[in-house]
C-alpha cells in the first residue's frame, strides 16, 4: 500500500499580515499593499484544505508557513500551526535562521518536524556562513 503526501502545502495563520478571501475570480491574499491571486488552492480554511487533498486523492498533508510569514510572529504563528496538527495534517512552523535557539526550542517541544524558511533572509541566501548554527541546529534536532 502506497501513501501519498503532499509535502508543499502553504497555510496563512490568520492576524500576521496576510488577508485572505475569496471573490469572484478566486482566491485574493491581500499583503503589503498588493493583492496575490496565484494561490489557486486553500490557504487558511483546514477542513476545506483537507475537503481539497481528498478531491486530489492525497492521504496525508504537510503544511507550512507562507513564505512571506515566515519569521513573523513566531512564537504565536508556531502555536497556531501547532493546532492544525492531526492524524491527516503534519505540520512545519517557523523562526528566525539567525535565532538558532528558535529551532532548538521547537524541536524540543515535539509538536511541528521542522520549519519552513524563504530562500534568503536579509538579502543573505541560505548558505551564507552567517547561518552555519541554524543548520547546525537543524542537523542536531533532526529537523525538517
Amino acid at each position: 500500500m502506497s501513501l501519498v503526501v503532499d509535502c508543499h502545502a502553504h497555510v496563512v495563520v490568520p492576524g500576521l499580515g496576510a488577508e485572505v478571501a475569496w471573490d469572484e475570480r478566486g482566491q485574493v491574499v491581500r499583503f503589503d499593499g498588493r493583492e496575490i491571486r496565484s494561490a489557486v488552492r486553500e490557504f487558511q480554511d483546514p477542513a476545506r484544505i483537507l475537503e481539497e487533498q481528498d478531491r486530489a486523492g492525497v492521504d496525508v498533508v504537510v503544511l507550512c508557513p507562507w513564505v512571506n510569514l515566515c519569521g513573523v510572529e513566531v512564537e504565536r504563528q508556531n502555536e497556531a500551526l501547532a493546532a492544525l496538527a492531526g492524524e491527516r495534517v503534519r505540520v512545519l512552523g517557523t523562526v528566525d535562521p539567525e535565532r538558532p535557539e528558535q529551532l532548538v526550542e521547537l524541536m524540543r517541544d515535539g509538536r511541528l518536524g521542522g520549519v519552513e524558511v524563504p530562500a534568503s533572509v536579509g538579502g543573505a541566501y541560505l548558505g551564507d556562513a552567517r547561518f552555519r548554527d541554524f543548520w547546525a541546529a537543524a542537523e542536531e534536532t533532526g529537523a525538517l
